[in-house]
């Protein structure tokens, strides 16, 4: 799973944070400390120079640097930029540079008789890019100069037109004033300021999920500015010297970064039945406030019906082309909406002599599209054998060459390798439920004989089942990068809740009490996840704490030795993996793993194995059932009782229960 593309959210921040403070003949220059959720979390440095070069220039530079959380991993992310523009503004030149924990993306952009010309560098390589632009693009400090004349006023407007680097995408921007407000200092002193609120959007009409809002005091600082995404509230405050802005010292709140991962989690309280492998799911997506926005879900496979306002129910389901439809490659001959499908990019790097070689290596010969796509999914799950959270968003190059990486970089590589297959491949991004928590996912779909298909290559089921919700398509192309704002919006803001799900045709109602419990003869039954048991003669049912983690915690079975001590039955569900073996799934037990027995419970392949941890000695059974691997703990196994009635609780199970 994955959070956002951070470097965007502190361009966002700096749109709110105007150059201000004087530091040399000609210069300006403003520090500035960032904080999330109310801890520090790094800096941001400007400065605006007037009168550059022969052809007098006005030339701003901005560096910034983050340290962030994802998923306990700490990573650095920095950003820095160079822009040239006419002494009236008109917009000439950006240089940016972006830093992801290892990776550095360099991009050029020039601006001339509408046209923009877009040179990237990465990994050595570099390609270019023309496109039109509107001719009346402005610059940085255009836009200070004018949004200074809104202080102390009240619903004033500007309006700028200008280019944002990191979306790669002309923007709009609406700046508002909103009249006097008294604002409390970082250090309780109080300061009258122009409160000033920006909107964003695309040259196209996009409304970007963006608003930064800014309180500027007498001499047009921006003292204080606000950007509130994504279950993220970010802050900068500008300050008098880099000691202070990138002092890890807080005055007040917390002085630990929270994980941005947690920040944009949603929890699902029941237990979902072997989810990458349902057929089909009704979920209900909700707005957490009046805010928010419910997101577009669009394409076959999902039907949307709106409940009101403020919601939609979605039926998703599971699709692959049908045996007779599954196409060929290379595409012959592509519609042109499939082009940018086709095409290499900075990120999708389809045409590196690496990819290509290894596509034509996977893919064989005599292969349909869906079969190849299929191919490269596995071996993409295979050759990303270091699975990081503390990648930013490394290329398909990268990715290649590293094997380490997150979903994203799964999404980015099956894209560029399928694409050097000729199979159209797009990223989507959106979310993904797992082990009791729907969080930020990427994820690929390819074009197959006339329709979008999904694949995902961080498990490589070959399939996607209905709890993977995509919000944005994207292509990754150069100049594209807006759609990927769009997933901001409403990570952070929505509510989801999964009603009902289809597993071997049969519609379960999540949460219905009636499926889960004790039965009249002493046996316990859940007909969501498909199991019951007797409960061994001296046992209890202990029902366990929701569980977050890969499996999910059923039950718990408590007795008690026959020295006294306590004894207990632990049943763990997992999906069971695409493609593992038992010798694969014992691996993490160790030595332990060669003594493995193989058993039968409910006529079901299985494996039991013996070890101690510490003092205490255990008995494990794995057993796949239906798509889903089942794990029965005996925890501080005391002598031939224990393990007696343990083998008779395993001899009760039935996972057939409906």
């Amino acid at each position: 799973m994955r959070t956002l593309h951070l470097p965007l959210l502190i361009v966002v921040a700096l749109l709110a944070s105007p150059l201000a403070a004087r530091a040399e003949e000609g210069a300006e220059e403003t520090w500035n400390r960032m904080h999330i959720n109310g801890a520090p979390a790094g800096w941001a440095h400007g400065v605006m120079k007037t009168g550059v070069g022969e052809s007098p220039l006005v030339v701003s530079t901005s560096e910034s640097e983050m340290s962030i959380k994802r998923m306990g991993q700490t990573m650095e992310v920095g950003s820095s930029s160079t822009t040239e523009e006419t002494i009236d503004g008109k917009l000439l030149r950006i240089d940016s540079k972006t830093k992801q924990s290892a990776m550095v993306a360099e991009a050029t952009y020039v601006f001339a008789d509408g046209k923009l010309t877009i040179t990237t560098k990465m990994m050595g390589n570099e390609r270019s890019v023309d496109q039109k632009v509107a001719p009346d693009l402005v610059g940085p400090a255009y836009i200070e100069r004018e949004t200074r004349t809104l202080v102390g006023t009240t619903d004033e407007t500007r309006t700028f037109k200008t280019f944002m680097p990191d979306l790669q995408s002309v923007v709009i921007m609406k700046v508002t004033s909103k009249g006097l407000e008294t604002l409390t200092l970082r250090d309780g002193s109080t300061l009258e300021t122009t409160r000033m609120e920006t909107s964003i959007k695309t040259d196209s009409g996009m409304d970007l999920p963006i608003a930064p809002t800014a309180w500027v005091n007498a001499e047009g600082k921006a003292v204080q500015s606000l950007v509130e995404i994504a279950g993220m509230k970010i802050e900068t405050f500008l300050v008098d010297s880099e000691a202070e802005a990138k002092s890890t010292e807080s005055s007040s709140g917390p002085t630990t970064t929270p994980d941005l991962f947690e920040a944009t989690l949603l929890r699902e309280n029941d237990p979902i039945p072997v989810p990458r492998r349902l057929e089909a799911a009704w979920i209900r997506i909700g707005k957490k406030n009046d805010a928010a926005r419910l997101p577009t879900l669009e394409g076959p496979g999902f039907h949307v019906t709106p409940e009101g306002e403020d919601a939609i129910l979605v039926h998703a389901e599971r699709r692959v082309p049908p045996a007779d439809k599954q196409g060929t490659h290379p595409l012959a001959s592509a519609p042109a909406e499939l082009i940018d499908a086709l095409g290499a990019s900075s990120m999708v790097q389809s045409d590196a002599e690496e990819i290509v070689a290894i596509a034509k290596r996977e893919v064989g010969e005599g292969t349909t599209a869906w079969e190849a796509a299929q191919r490269l999914e596995h071996w993409v799950f295979e050759h990303i054998s270091k699975k990081s959270m503390g990648v930013g968003f490394a290329s398909a190059l990268e990715t290649c060459r590293s094997g380490e990486g997150d979903c994203t970089e799964h999404a980015v590589l099956l894209a560029a390798l399928c694409r050097a297959a000729g199979i159209p491949a797009r990223v989507l991004m959106g979310i993904e439920y797992l082990a009791g928590i729907w969080g930020g996912h990427a994820w690929n779909e390819v074009w197959i004989d006339g329709a979008w298909y999904q694949l995902d290559a961080t498990n490589a089921y070959g399939f996607v089942d209905p709890l993977h919700l995509p919000f944005a398509h994207l292509v990754m192309k150069e100049g594209g990068a807006a759609e990927m704002a769009q997933l901001m919006g409403v990570l952070g803001t929505i509510t989801v809740d999964i009603v009902e799900v289809q597993r071997d045709g049969r519609r379960i109602v999540v949460g219905d009490p009636a499926l889960v419990g004790p039965t009249d003869d002493g046996r316990w039954r859940n007909a969501v996840l498909g199991i019951s048991f007797a409960v061994p003669a001296g046992y209890e049912l202990d029902a366990p704490n929701p569980r977050q983690g890969m499996s999910i915690r059923v039950m718990e079975l408590d007795g008690t030795t026959s020295e006294g001590k306590d004894v207990e039955i632990e049943i763990d569900m997992i999906d069971a993996p695409a493609d593992s073996s038992f010798d694969e799934i014992l691996k993490p037990l160790g030595a332990a793993a060669a003594d493995a027995k193989a058993v039968q419970i409910d006529g079901r392949e299985g494996r039991t194995v013996t070890r101690t941890v510490g003092s205490r000695a255990q008995r494990r059974t794995m057993v796949m059932a239906d798509g889903a691997l089942w794990i029965f703990n005996l925890d501080r196994a005391g002598g031939p009782a224990e393990d007696a009635a343990y083998d008779a609780f395993l001899a009760s199970i039935d996972f057939d229960e409906r």
